[in-house]
């Protein structure tokens, strides 16, 4: 791979300097900040990050902070924003930083050995916050390489893209380079309508010239698996039924809304089935009988997870006089919340209640 000359370094770092949107961890830079925000933005554009990056810090606003927490307080802040097993991965390093190490080390190498951290995070932290030398290889970089090298995204291999954005470290340093292409992706040199017309790195780009960028980062079609929920919406006053999930299932850890999987495709015949469910569900919960209460709802929720497209059918009961709940489950409070941690599917019924 050709590397770029030094006119085009500059002419990228240039426009980041004066593009740069003002995210808090530019204003207010720390590995702790960059750490948080990158684990964040993993799923999705770092603008949409940003909010809830500035609530992180506002409740955890430094590492002890976070080590001293609760997991449960740092799941439920982690609420909505997916992959939970990332949020336990930051507390578990948070634990260990501050037990074992005092600080967050400073180099990629040391990073990358700490639990949920990567390379590609591990190299925009020791970058960043420490001016290490090393490529910080996300989504947006590759794009970039690719188009810049007309090169199939499929076929461009970290090992030699490292060495691509290692040598534009001649002529800038590693901080404001990765920064740049973390932001030229974001803003310029996009997955779909890349703006080639308005890109500085257009004049030495393969693909701008050519005129079918996209053509050098299409994707192929991810593969979903299809779930169908009966979602129980048992509740009391203000209160739902919620149950913890056990370890190994889908969401374990987290609280949810009972329900059953759908074998049956027609209205009729899922409302047969959750009326069976309902019935273990009360001899599991020790409710009384609900089945004068019980009501499907006429709208449906469908949600992505991971490998998952899921759709969930909610039906609506009330609970008359209850026994206490086994230790698994509690109720709910729908306009005060808790401390629970809810994944996003069930936050969508939960929602989807407050219209009836």
């Amino acid at each position: 791979m050709k590397t770029l000359p030094a006119a085009a370094v500059h002419a990228l770092v240039d426009w980041f300097e004066k593009n740069a949107k003002p995210y808090l961890f530019r204003r207010e830079p720390s590995a702790y900040s960059i750490w948080i925000l990158e684990v964040m933005a993993q799923q999705t554009q770092i603008a949409r990050a940003e909010e809830r990056h500035r609530r992180w810090l506002e409740r955890f606003p430094d590492i002890r902070a976070l080590a001293a927490a609760p997991v449960e307080s740092v799941l439920k802040e982690w609420e909505g924003l997916g992959y939970y097993a990332r949020a336990r991965n930051i507390h578990r390093t948070a634990r260990l930083v501050v037990e074992e190490r005092g600080a967050m080390p400073e180099t990629a190498r040391e990073l990358e050995s700490l639990p949920g951290i990567g390379s590609y995070i591990a190299a925009s932290i020791a970058s960043i916050a420490h001016g290490e030398a090393v490529a910080a290889i996300d989504a947006n970089a590759r794009r970039i390489l690719a188009r810049l090298c007309a090169s199939p995204l499929s076929a461009l291999r970290d090992e030699e893209a490292r060495p691509y954005i290692e040598d534009m470290f001649r002529y800038r340093s590693a901080a404001r380079v990765n920064e740049a292409l973390m932001e030229l992706g974001e803003q310029i040199c996009r997955r779909q309508n890349p703006a080639c017309a308005i890109c500085p790195l257009a004049p030495w780009c393969r693909a701008a010239r050519a005129g079918d960028a996209e053509s050098y980062t299409r994707l192929a079609a991810k593969q979903y698996q299809k779930l169908d929920l009966l979602v129980y919406c048992v509740l009391r006053e203000n209160e739902i039924l919620a149950e913890k999930v056990p370890g190994g299932e889908l969401w374990a850890g987290l609280w949810r809304l009972p329900y059953i999987y759908a074998s049956a495709a027609s209205a009729d015949a899922r409302n047969a089935e959750a009326l069976g469910g309902f019935a273990a569900l009360q001899a599991r919960a020790g409710l009384d009988d609900l089945s004068d209460s019980i009501r499907a709802l006429e709208q449906r929720v469908r949600h992505s997870h991971t490998k998952y497209r899921i759709t969930m059918y909610p039906f609506m009961a009330a609970a008359g006089q209850t026994r206490p709940l086994p230790e698994n489950m509690a109720w709910h409070n729908l306009c005060t919340g808790s401390e629970r941690a809810f994944p996003s599917a069930f936050l969508k019924v939960m929602a989807l209640l407050s219209q009836e």
